[in-house]
């Protein structure tokens, strides 16, 4: 599955509402770093022909105003595997080796001694 790029709006929308619960366009906004609220409703819109399922819910607040929240219920296997992949690559990189060429130790002429800096039962 190929998922849209991380750069672009609508794979930012997707990665800021991925695991998270229900959010306000504002706090979809924020977390997707865009400048106005037209453009989390447009890319919700994208995010749901790309077969995911978001839900909307009105809550009615005590001045008469009312807040939309939007939320991610439905992702398909492929997509949710793949950002899957992408969030443990984010946080775990590769590691490598460092070769064996030459003496890793800072300061080698302030060593005590060359073995152990500890001993085993009471032999020393």
């Amino acid at each position: 599955m190929n998922l849209p790029s991380k750069h672009s709006n609508t794979g930012r929308v997707l990665r800021a509402m991925h695991g998270a619960g229900p959010m306000t366009a504002e706090a979809i906004r924020r977390k997707a770093n865009f400048s106005t609220d037209t453009e989390i409703t447009a890319r919700i819109r994208d995010i749901r022909k790309l077969g995911c399922s978001v839900a909307c819910y009105n809550v009615p607040q005590g001045d008469g105003k009312q807040i939309w929240l939007y939320r991610i219920d439905y992702m398909p296997r492929l997509i949710r595997e793949a950002l899957h992949k992408e969030m443990i690559s984010c946080t775990r990189p590769e590691l490598t080796l460092e070769p064996m060429t030459h003496d890793t130790w800072h300061r080698p002429e302030k060593r005590i001694r060359n073995d152990a800096p500890f001993v085993v039962g009471d032999s020393l």
